[in-house]
């Protein structure tokens, strides 16, 4: 019987990708390309807390006119990014139906310690962040220390993350699993088909 959801972050409850946030800004193609591929891509020392932001912002080959610009969507960009309602409104249900619901996320430092104090996620009942232990999911460990810290029993869990490799290795621990595309309908379709309670969600969607 599944008792525990656990659920990512990114391009889950926080919508979009870390970059998504320039779709927000008035950039041209190439300024967009630049801050994309030069600040917001390989982040393996961010996940892994062995970089911070500030870090990579220094780092990043970008003309210092527009670094400096833009400094404030870089080094917060977490500040920026915009949650799903509807996930946030399932999460409250699990939580009336009796759920413990838990997130295990690939993240920096800046960005997990910003989330975990978010009024928006005060349901939430645990937090395991890959900057914490130096381990990203991709690396397996991470389950088990999800596992160990709030002594859960893998077969008990139900795990939603928009990958299909990090759903896999969740399967490999016995986690029931179900990738993520950005359709909470479907989600709760499969979630339903495991047995999970979902409360009046599907109501409250339609009011």
């Amino acid at each position: 019987m599944i008792k525990n959801i656990v659920f990512d972050l990114g391009n889950v409850i926080v919508a979009g990708r870390p970059y998504s946030l320039l779709d927000g800004l008035d950039l041209d193609q190439y300024t967009y390309d630049l801050i994309k591929s030069e600040f917001f891509d390989d982040w393996d020392g961010l996940d892994k807390g062995i970089r911070t932001l500030q870090d990579k912002y220094l780092c990043a080959h970008i003309p210092l006119n527009i670094k400096e610009k833009y400094k404030e969507y870089l080094v917060h960009y977490y500040k920026y990014r915009t949650f799903s309602e509807r996930l946030l409104m399932l999460i409250h249900e699990l939580k009336e139906n009796g759920y413990h619901v838990y997130v295990l996320s690939d993240i920096n430092h800046e960005s997990i310690d910003f989330m975990r104090v978010h009024p928006r996620f005060r349901d939430v009942d645990g937090w395991i962040a890959s900057c914490d232990y130096g381990t990203v999911k991709l690396e397996k460990r991470l389950y088990q220390i999800l596992f160990d810290t709030y002594h859960l029993d893998p077969h008990e869990c139900y795990f939603i993350d928009d990958k299909n490799i990090n759903i896999s290795i969740g399967r490999e621990y016995g986690m029931s699993g179900f990738v993520y595309e950005n359709n909470p309908d479907d989600l709760v379709a499969d979630m339903q088909s495991h047995g999970i309670h979902v409360g009046d969600y599907k109501n409250k969607q339609r009011a």
